[in-house]
């Protein structure tokens, strides 16, 4: 039954396949592409990173953390050298790999850490993942930005942290965990909150078995990454000036959550409105519940504490540090795609 349960994941997470395939080739890209791909491609090409001019001028994007442009570019050299063209099209295919990656990787997470192993626990989260490759929704994350290699970074690290408890190897477990986690806030301050959390979480739960060593593992591993783009950015007097800059425009409105609200309030009757308000609804939906599991679960700790397990534990607070980025981030788009 247990090998039945991945063939039939295998089969519906198809439909992912082929919603990103046919958006390489009828989703238009987006005007954000253009801040990513381009210093991307001029990495690959020139070894700067940045917007490459024909008079041999470099433009450089400062007013995006360098990072993911930065493993692009890596990614670009390296299809390059086996002599495949970067174009119009095939620019994003990098970008649609990391995508799949994502959805395999955050399904085989659920799988996987499950107690129960029974057709009828596992059909209806695979059926759900499949499902929403077949959605509008799975389209727009063909579009060529950090926060899809943000979530592939955080659910492998946050995976490889879960497991080195029960690794004789643990110590590899937390390095590279830690690490991946740290990399996150590095592709987008969008996920400082949650990493920040999880991290917190992490180093307090080696500490309470006593594992002192694996608890700094998590902390020094995990700061690494951010003292890198940090000593970047203040090498760069440009990039401090644009963030400066950038702020009162980032900061400006009402809080995503509430952003949500004022979404479905809309009362714009066109189809490709009432499309984006069923997602809006469910998303909404989603939220309550989370907020209703983490009450209960308060409420439950105090009758019977065993029921905390570690893995509970870190669902609720990677729960919890979802919705407060929510209350805290303000209304952007990508803030609720994410």
């Amino acid at each position: 039954m247990f090998k039945n349960i991945y063939i039939l994941f295998g089969i519906l997470q198809l439909s992912w396949i082929l919603s990103i395939s046919l958006g390489l080739f009828y989703i238009s890209p987006n005007s954000d592409d253009v801040f990513y791909a381009l210093p991307a491609l001029g990495f690959a090409n020139t070894g700067n990173l940045g917007i490459p001019y024909l008079n041999g001028e470099t433009w450089k994007i400062l007013f995006n953390f360098p990072t993911y442009s930065l493993l692009q570019g890596l990614i670009f050299s390296v299809i390059q050298f086996f002599e495949f063209k970067i174009t119009f099209i095939s620019y994003r295919l990098s970008h649609s790999f990391i995508v799949i990656l994502f959805i395999l990787i955050s399904s085989l997470f659920i799988l996987k850490n499950t107690k129960k192993n029974n057709f009828e626990f596992f059909f209806p989260s695979i059926l759900f993942m499949g499902l929403l490759g077949l959605i509008p929704f799975s389209m727009s994350w063909i579009i060529f930005r950090p926060e899809i290699t943000g979530l592939l970074f955080f659910i492998t690290g946050f995976w490889m942290l879960s497991s080195a408890f029960n690794k004789k190897n643990m110590y590899i477990y937390t390095i590279f965990g830690s690490l991946f986690i740290g990399f996150t806030p590095t592709l987008h301050p969008l996920f400082s909150i949650v990493s920040f959390f999880s991290i917190l979480t992490f180093a307090i739960q080696f500490l309470k078995k006593r594992e002192l060593f694996n608890s700094l593992l998590v902390i020094i591993f995990s700061i690494i990454p951010i003292l890198i783009l940090v000593t970047y950015i203040l090498l760069s007097n440009e990039y401090l000036e644009v963030i400066r800059g950038q702020i009162p425009l980032t900061t400006n409105g009402h809080r995503a959550i509430f952003g949500l609200f004022f979404r479905l309030l809309d009362f714009d009757i066109s189809w490709t409105i009432g499309v984006l308000k069923i997602y809006y609804l469910i998303y909404l939906g989603i939220i309550f519940l989370a907020v209703l599991s983490i009450i209960i679960s308060i409420k439950n700790y105090f009758k019977d504490k065993f029921l905390f397990t570690r893995d509970r534990i870190n669902i609720l607070v990677l729960m919890f540090s979802s919705i407060l980025t929510l209350i805290i981030s303000f209304d952007l788009i990508y803030v609720h795609a994410t």
